[in-house]
């Protein structure tokens, strides 16, 4: 080859880089998907603030009994979290103890606001929310009272205790 065309050669490679380097370069890409599937189930739970409502100490007085009641006891606080509808529901079993196990469970009464007063049962009744299913929640408060009727005749000396059960549930 001749030296100039050898010469144009080599202009022509170089011009031919200097364009080829001007043009944006292709962008590769590659995309791909995927599924992520998740089962969420049903969340209800219950936490009680207190386990025991303890009266020791605390000994009845002769005008609480002329009254025929302590009331204002502060019972736990209930705390529901919920991802779907609930309910709590409570019921008292029978007085154990060294004193008259023979009192009716409806002598210790429940209260949502220290004010109405509703006698146990050894059977469930709902107690929150007052009617229907309560919506799904984060964090639903609810404080609790006991009233204890009390009767110079029947409520004899000695212990006294009752497992007051709550149940949440989730109709």
């Amino acid at each position: 080859m001749r030296r100039g065309a050898r010469s144009f050669a080599v202009a022509c490679v170089a011009a031919l880089a200097v364009l080829l380097s001007a043009i944006p370069k292709a962008s590769w890409a590659q995309s791909a998907s995927a599924t992520v599937r998740m089962t969420v189930t049903d969340v209800v739970n219950l936490t009680l603030s207190t386990q025991t409502t303890n009266l020791t100490g605390t000994p009845f007085t002769a005008a609480e009994f002329n009254a025929g009641r302590r009331t204002g006891i502060v019972g736990p606080t209930l705390t529901v979290k919920a991802n779907r509808a609930w309910k709590i529901s409570i019921k008292g079993a029978a007085w154990t103890g060294t004193g008259n196990n023979a009192k009716p469970v409806s002598e210790l009464q429940w209260s949502r606001d220290n004010a109405t007063y509703t006698g146990l049962t050894t059977t469930l009744a709902q107690i929150l929310p007052a009617s229907g299913n309560g919506a799904a929640t984060n964090g639903t408060v609810q404080s609790m009272f006991y009233r204890w009727l009390l009767h110079t005749g029947t409520d004899t000396r000695g212990t006294y205790q009752m497992v007051v059960t709550y149940t949440l549930s989730a109709p």
